[in-house]
């Protein structure tokens, strides 16, 4: 009885072990894993304000260009008709952080959602005197009264293409 015991016991230890390691074979997919292939943009709707006046609102289609997202942080960015940019990318939490090699030009967007075939990006900013002040921006009806102040919310949609 008791080797029937010890049997289970150890037969019971390996299918845990067994599960357990079975789990992490699929490796992760979180944002860094759902990213990786060709995102097409489709949509971009949002607003400027140039020293708290609203200039600009849109909600179109944005269609032609995107990014190709590979496997060690490394990419480029296309659009029909021009140059494809070499690019590095990283994602920490939800933010995406995208680093053109070419003239070192860094963008960070929050990652609003994603799945296998698509993803929404919020790319806002303040800027003031030409530099970025803060990645934070009210809604279009606050109005600042600081000179020189440019206030930016776009969201982006892309579709996957592979």
């Amino acid at each position: 009885m008791r080797k029937i015991f010890n049997l289970l016991v150890a037969m019971f230890a390996v299918v845990a072990v067994c599960a357990s390691c079975s789990k992490g074979d699929d490796g992760p997919t979180g944002p860094t894993e759902l990213i990786l292939g060709k995102w097409e943009c489709m949509t971009s709707e949002g607003w400027r304000k140039i020293d708290g006046e609203l200039t600009s609102e849109w909600n179109l289609p944005h269609t032609g260009w995107g990014w190709v997202f590979n496997k060690g942080g490394k990419g480029y960015n296309f659009e029909i008709g021009y140059d494809d940019y070499e690019m590095n990318w990283s994602i920490n939490q939800n933010k995406l952080t995208i680093i053109y090699t070419e003239d070192d030009i860094e963008e960070v967007y929050t990652i609003a959602s994603i799945s296998k075939n698509e993803m929404v990006l919020i790319l806002s900013y303040v800027m003031e005197g030409g530099s970025i002040v803060s990645s934070d921006v009210a809604s279009p009806t606050t109005r600042l009264k600081n000179p020189d102040i440019v206030e930016h919310f776009e969201k982006l949609t892309f579709v996957k293409k592979n």
